[in-house]
């Protein structure tokens, strides 16, 4: 009645347009690499023109983490899977940082 009650559930692959979310695309990229399948993240390219090129950030932190991850034209498709531990990059990049903690606190809480 008072608050929300959050249980873990399982991850599917989607398909997101984030043309009105780009803050929100790396954060989403972390959760679609722990999805069931392939996740599409529509309309992404002005990401290449942030703080850093965000989109290469995206593709050089997850397929660090073993993690199928392409762009094409103007989409990132991201396979799902099981990331592993692996060296993360910022980009000098607040967004890349937090992402990449993100995935990082994830691959420890799923060693423990």
């Amino acid at each position: 009645k008072d608050g929300y009650f959050v249980k873990k559930g399982n991850l599917i692959g989607q398909v997101i347009d984030c043309e009105n979310i780009p803050d929100l695309v790396q954060i989403i990229s972390v959760l679609a690499s722990y999805s069931k399948g392939k996740t599409i993240l529509q309309n992404v390219s002005r990401l290449k023109i942030k703080e850093s090129d965000r989109i290469e950030g995206i593709l050089t932190n997850l397929k660090g983490a073993g993690i199928d991850a392409t762009y094409s034209e103007n989409d990132l498709i991201i396979n799902g899977g099981s990331p592993k531990s692996g060296k993360f990059l910022g980009f000098n990049d607040h967004r890349s940082v937090m992402s990449a903690v993100c995935l990082a606190t994830l691959l420890t809480e799923s060693l423990l």
